[in-house]
């Protein structure tokens, strides 16, 4: 049994909608049962995401699939992501989507990588990172990655976590804290602290809605072209 639960803030975008329904429809045809809807209105992110946590932990499905309002995503999605929970035994999975502005990195992060290269990688300035354990390097699936993969954190957009993650940590789940971590940052670094490690599937062709078109893996590699980017394959 699942829930669905999706923060809105503003107008909820028509392919969003149309997209959101026709994932609903298929994930019921493949015989996953969707016990509840939660939505919050205009709100902190962080509160919202506390509102829908704790209505979740009311109902009783195992699963809570996490989405944005600004998410386009395959109908496919909810099955694929329990499929690969199944597969890897884990309780959290996220798809891999990408950021609307700047270099459209994934909104995925891994915290200590191992290059292909042997070489450790290097960040602006060490000793802050050490200090934020919140924080973690981009990490870029390759173009025809489909295997999933274990990463430090990622962005709520496109989360699948069971309940057993909500009931063994501490609420409030979420916090933005001013200058270190984002809200989705601190309840997937927390959530590892206890052991549940966070698997991200690149199968999955996600879209991020942005000011006009919405952003797909291509826009990630597009832009990292025409910006000369370097990129190191992790292990």
């Amino acid at each position: 049994m699942l829930t669905i639960l999706c923060p809105i803030s503003e107008t909820v975008p028509p392919a969003v909608f149309q997209a959101t329904m026709a994932m609903v429809n298929y994930t019921a045809q493949k015989g996953v049962k969707i016990d509840y809807v939660g939505i919050t209105e205009r709100t902190l992110v962080d509160t919202a995401r506390n509102t829908l946590a704790r209505e979740f932990l009311k109902t009783p499905s195992d699963w809570a699939f996490w989405m944005d309002a600004d998410m386009i995503l395959p109908k496919e999605t909810i099955v694929r992501l329990l499929e690969v929970a199944e597969e890897k035994k884990a309780k959290m999975v996220t798809g891999v989507y990408y950021q609307r502005g700047n270099k459209h990195w994934p909104v995925l992060w891994t915290r200590t990588p191992e290059l292909e290269n042997g070489q450790k990688p290097k960040v602006i300035n060490q000793k802050e990172y050490d200090q934020n354990y919140h924080v973690g390097m981009f990490t870029v699936p390759g173009p025809e990655a489909r295997e999933p993969f274990k990463v430090h954190s990622a962005g709520f957009g496109c989360a699948l976590v069971h309940r057993n993650v909500l009931e063994s940590t501490d609420d409030p789940w979420f916090r933005f804290i001013y200058k270190q971590c984002s809200e989705d940052f601190y309840f997937f670094v927390n959530a590892g602290k206890k052991g549940y490690e966070l698997w991200a599937d690149p199968s999955l062709r996600l879209g991020h809605i942005a000011s006009a078109p919405a952003i797909y893996r291509e826009d990630c590699y597009k832009k990292m072209e025409e910006l000369e980017t370097n990129i190191q394959p992790i292990k």
